[in-house]
């Protein structure tokens, strides 16, 4: 053995490896590693990236990466805090096969770490070709190991590799990194024929090679407690030292804003807190890779970040700010009262999405107003109508936090208003029937103490003596403009007509002020002239008429002439019928005739030409005969009032046979029915 032990050393030696064995000039240091870590915002992992470089300046390749990744406790325990890995104390059993995928091993490490009371932190790991990872190492790591495949090297003096990843729900710190060099094939451990000083002083001497670092790793420290507010500020001062910082403006602006976040967070103000983390952030986020490398940034940011999202923030302490202060107003002016809802424990920001209740306390218009929420800048608003003389106490309510609330109030005083009426409305007595015109005349005042809006007065007859404008006839009406206190506004000889199927018999009239409530007055019950207790009563007697036939004398096509001949369908409607008792008339078509061959020669062969008989309008065929002098249509109609009055008559429409000068169809006799085929 101890000739194989040398005969490996000399081996190498040819190789060009120098010093390997015991007590030759073996290098192995220096190894550098760079890290980034990003945020993987779908599963709310961090994602850790790995670049190792062995220096040229070492003899021996790289081929093991252990990664410290115990805490102190069980995952999850808000005591847990970071361990290096050269503090752990982890004892283990050679017995015990170390295969770090075998389940023997995997039970026999917990079972190890849950005895001193650590724990691993769950973790993926991933790596570029010819690594295997490993979520557990018998050093109580996560890493990887480079596979000893025929023309593979692992790591060699001179080179650097990427892509080594771990992903981890854990921030990021500083821990340890332990990488080791391939030594299997060295003659350096131990050989069963070696004496005791030598095993000795080889397995010294392995353990000398394993190069540690410092890097970027899970921590399972919990969010936002003291302890990470801790282990923050000692990583940023570790950082410092490591050269994560090189400009020396930024870490002492860094170190400075997370001790003043710090102070704050003594004080409990948690909007401060904020504040002063925000201002951290914005440091960091500002720097430029010249002022700091992957490694500060991400130690900084995600750590602060994360702190800030996890500290709460001061109880809330409302100001409501209520505007006008004390109003006045006339009757049916608008008020409408502002709330500004700010948090006085957290620097005055806006409070929104809270329930703001507008309510009238007492006065003249007691009861809710609004049930409404703050927006995003703390308004909320309300308005109301003035309707009823007198004060107000309008209050609103914020809620906050549960059962907590918060008022404030002021008082509206309503004084005065406009207020219509209709003194003269004629005609006294009128006789009339349906279809008849008749003459309004009126005079609408306002008697209030303050200017009316523009208003309409309106015109009703009803059946007997108990006016209700909701379910009286309405005969016409009339805009009336605005009127000053005192004013009125006259209508003259306003011509309107009894409507239609209006019963015989009595009736009675009346003239409403402020027909569609627009003004808010003092007394909306005096707005109509009808007035029984003063005596002011206007009556009609509605008498039978003999109904009198549509006229259709000035009936005419809606189309006359239907050009181009492009044998398509037009549709053709009766206008200029007219009744005498305006009675509403509807037509029929009754039928449809030409003057040339439904489907003659040089007509394009379409039929049929007409159709809507029995509807109100005529289809009729844009066609002509090419060696004709034009088609005629006769559109033959009646017209019905609905009263039992009709008129019967035709109407032309011609398809010209070119557009020449004077060109025009010539009706040759209507002797062809259009509707056949």
């Amino acid at each position: 053995m101890r000739n194989l032990f040398f005969a490996l050393h000399l081996f190498a030696a040819m190789l060009g490896v120098p010093g390997l064995a015991y007590g030759g000039a073996l290098v192995f240091k220096d190894v550098k590693v760079s890290a980034s870590v990003s945020w993987k915002s779908s599963t709310g992992d961090y994602i850790y990236g790995y670049q190792f470089a062995n220096p040229a300046t070492n003899s021996v390749n790289a081929q093991k990466i252990y990664l410290d990744v115990t805490v102190a406790g069980a995952v999850g325990d808000a005591r847990k805090v970071q361990l290096d890995l050269a503090a752990s104390g982890i004892q283990f059993d050679p017995a015990v096969p170390m295969n770090p995928e075998s389940e023997p091993f995997k039970s026999y490490l917990l079972g190890k770490l849950a005895q001193s009371n650590q724990a691993l932190l769950p973790v993926a790991l991933d790596g570029p070709p010819g690594w295997i990872a490993h979520s557990a190492t018998m050093h109580a790591t996560a890493g990887w190991t480079s596979v000893r495949t025929e023309g593979f090297i692992n790591l060699p003096p001179g080179r650097s590799l990427g892509g080594f990843t771990l992903t981890s729900a854990y921030l990021p710190a500083i821990r340890i990194v332990r990488v080791s060099p391939d030594i299997l094939l060295l003659g350096l451990y131990p050989d069963v024929d070696d004496e005791d000083e030598v095993i000795a002083a080889k397995e010294a001497h392995i353990k000398s090679l394993d190069y540690l670092i410092q890097t970027l790793a899970p921590s399972g420290v919990d969010r936002g407690s003291f302890a990470h507010w801790n282990q923050l500020r000692e990583d940023l001062a570790r950082a410092v030292q490591l050269g994560w910082f090189p400009d020396a403006a930024l870490a002492s602006a860094l170190t400075a804003q997370l001790a003043d976040a710090r102070a704050a967070l003594e004080l409990r103000d948690y909007f401060l807190v904020h504040q002063r983390l925000a201002v951290l952030l914005a440091t960091i986020n500002a720097a430029t890779p010249a002022q700091r490398t992957s490694e500060g940034y991400a130690l900084v940011y995600f750590n602060a970040k994360a702190i800030d999202e996890s500290t709460g923030n001061n109880i809330e302490e409302p100001d409501i700010r209520l505007t006008p202060r004390a109003a006045g107003y006339s009757l049916g002016a608008t008020h409408t009262a502002t709330v500004k809802v700010v948090d006085l424990a957290n620097g005055n920001q806006p409070m929104a999405g809270l329930r703001a209740y507008f309510y009238v306390a007492s006065g003249p218009h007691q009861g809710e107003i609004a049930d409404t929420q703050t927006d995003a800048g703390g308004w909320a608003s309300a308005s109301y109508v003035g309707v009823r003389e007198g004060i107000d106490n309008l209050r609103v309510r914020i809620d906050y936090c549960g059962e907590c609330s918060k008022e404030a109030g002021d008082t509206v005083d309503w004084v005065g208003g406009p207020d219509l009426s209709v003194p003269f409305f004629t005609p006294p007595v009128l006789i009339s029937g349906a279809g008849r015109n008749f003459f309004v005349n009126d005079i609408t005042e306002n008697v209030g103490s303050t200017a009316a809006a523009p208003s309409v007065t309106r015109y009703y007859i009803f059946p007997n003596q108990n006016l209700d404008p909701a379910a009286a006839l309405p005969l016409g009406e009339r805009a009336v403009p605005a009127l000053p206190p005192g004013e009125s506004s006259r209508a003259t000889n306003l011509v309107f007509t009894m409507p239609v199927g209006i019963a015989v018999g009595g009736h009675y009239l009346a003239a409403c002020a402020d027909a569609d409530q627009i003004v808010v007055e003092l007394d909306e019950t005096n707005n109509c002239s009808f007035n029984k207790l003063e005596n002011r009563v206007n009556t009609t007697q509605i008498i039978e008429s003999p109904n009198q036939p549509p006229d259709c004398g000035k009936a005419a096509p809606s189309m006359a002439v239907l050009w181009p001949p492009n044998h398509k369908l037009a549709t053709v409607t009766v206008r200029g019928v007219t009744d005498p008792d305006n009675n509403p008339v509807n037509i029929r078509i009754t039928g449809i005739t030409q003057d040339e061959p439904v489907n003659g020669l040089g007509d394009g062969d379409s039929a049929p030409d007409g159709l809507g008989i029995g509807t109100g309008q005529a289809q009729l065929r844009a066609e002509r005969s090419g060696t004709g002098n034009g088609r005629v249509y006769a559109v033959s109609f009646t017209a019905d009032d609905g009263q039992g009055g009709t008129c019967s008559s035709s109407v032309r429409v011609g398809v010209p046979h070119d557009q020449g000068k004077g060109a025009m169809a010539v009706d040759d006799g209507q002797i062809y029915d259009s509707t056949a085929n």
